[in-house]
């Protein structure tokens, strides 16, 4: 099925720059629930992260930490995660990501999912980008394995 839609706003608070060097941003989102995703299941939510990078050469590395809040339950979601991207060609990049959830109020319960997928910038500002994963640990126990397909534009 789908995944959600999300509208978001990606702000540089320390630009990282072209080339080598280290970088913070934020990127607050509004998500739309029009499928499926975790804790905003057929609910409108917001989701705040802070995201630290570091460009090194063809790599980019990406660690962070976010705070989601669904506009109809009063418990909020805290997530943590961690990609490396290679830069392939110009307008191709692939990444593998570790991704983890959980309950604000139960961080014990959570979540976590490994991804492999690729962002694919094919005309300037629009990109295609695609994962797929495997959970690695579930609070109700078992398996999944999922994917998805974005298109992302850049104002």
């Amino acid at each position: 099925g789908a995944v959600d839609s999300e509208w978001a706003v990606k702000w540089e608070i320390l630009p990282a720059g072209e080339g080598d060097g280290f970088g913070i941003s934020t990127e607050p989102a509004l998500i739309i629930p029009t499928g499926s995703r975790g804790f905003s299941d057929d609910q409108w939510a917001l989701e705040v992260p802070l995201v630290f990078g570091w460009n090194r050469g063809r790599f980019n590395y990406l660690a962070m930490i976010s705070y989601g809040q669904g506009f109809d339950e009063n418990r909020g979601e805290i997530g943590a995660n961690g990609v490396i991207m290679w830069e392939a060609t110009d307008t191709l990049k692939l990444g593998v990501e570790l991704a983890t959830a959980a309950p604000s109020d139960r961080f014990g319960e959570f979540d976590s999912e490994l991804n492999v997928g690729f962002k694919w910038e094919f005309v300037e500002g629009l990109a295609l980008k695609a994962r797929i994963g495997q959970s690695l640990h579930r609070e109700d126990g078992g398996h999944e394995t999922g994917g998805a397909i974005y298109l992302e534009k850049a104002f």
